[in-house]
């Protein structure tokens, strides 16, 4: 019988470079899937603050319109004076108790110029309009007590100048929000615009008076196409009490303006505006994703 040592079989304790390999692609590939996720989220989560911000942005402008908030340059105040019917807009340096508008100017709105067809269209131009406070016989501006302007055309709508004012028309929107398109809905047909107008109501078409306190805020349309620029439509504001050739009006009853946002991932979210419904206070609607404005699905 021959003798010897009974071999015991080796155990396997290691992995095999090719087994090594597809555990990295695997681990990479649920890593890669991991990340897109979250990033995704991240970024909806981005968009939808942006949103959020940007509709409390829009808010906040009709309400400075409503209290009658407006930008003042520190250490100035605005003075108006009246020539040709119109009215002249300068600052001048305060002293202590100046008042920061002078008499026979009233402050009537703000407009919101998106720039939506440029490569930087997550801003936009936001500016002052100031109007007449009085009318005199020939229903001229004057800054003495008399008819108050029943239209807007008699109001003779003026845009406060940058420079007066030392403060840049140009601002961002919030977050990771840049505009699409904005839509005027008139009569159920929506039609693309290039500006948007939150003026007072009151002294508005129907010759009201103004209240003590808070006054209501209407959306006016502002013949405007998008990307005409800021000083063409600045043009048409100033010009319309000159020739009452309605390039501002008031939005009708129950029509709105729809805006449509993008953010950087493609999410898709809309601010619908609605008009002022016989005075009543201007309110807006947010939507985000599937409750995105139908206006804004094309």
């Amino acid at each position: 019988m021959m003798g010897g040592v009974k071999k015991t079989p080796r155990t396997k304790t290691g992995f095999t470079i090719i087994e090594v390999m597809v555990f990295l692609a695997v681990s990479g590939f649920t890593f890669l899937i991991a990340a897109v996720f979250i990033d995704g989220k991240e970024a909806q989560a981005e968009f939808t603050q942006g949103m959020n911000n940007t509709n409390l942005k829009i808010q906040s402008i009709i309400n400075n319109v409503a209290y009658g908030n407006y930008p003042q340059p520190a250490g100035y105040y605005l003075n108006c004076t009246t020539a040709g019917g119109g009215l002249v807009i300068t600052s001048q340096a305060a002293s202590v108790g100046q008042p920061s508008i002078q008499p026979g100017c009233l402050f009537i709105g703000q407009v919101l110029i998106p720039e939506v067809n440029s490569n930087i269209n997550s801003y936009y131009d936001l500016y002052s309009i100031i109007g007449c406070q009085f009318l005199d016989s020939n229903n001229n501006c004057s800054s003495t007590p008399g008819a108050i302007p029943t239209n807007l055309q008699e109001e003779n709508p003026q845009v406060i100048p940058t420079s007066v004012l030392h403060i840049a028309a140009s601002q961002q929107w919030p977050g990771s929000v840049s505009l699409a398109q904005v839509f005027i809905v008139d009569g159920g047909k929506a039609t693309q615009t290039g500006a948007v107008g939150f003026f007072s109501t009151l002294p508005r078409d129907n010759g009201s008076v103004l209240q003590n306190g808070t006054q209501s805020v209407g959306i006016v349309e502002i013949n405007s196409y998008p990307g005409e620029g800021s000083s063409k439509i600045i043009s048409e504001i100033n010009s319309d009490g000159s020739y009452s050739d309605g390039s501002i009006q008031w939005l009708p009853n129950n029509d709105y303006v729809v805006m449509c946002f993008n953010g950087g991932n493609n999410e898709k979210g809309s601010i619908t505006i609605g008009g002022y419904n016989r005075g009543a206070q201007v309110n807006t609607t947010m939507g985000l994703g599937q409750a995105t404005a139908a206006q804004c699905a094309s």
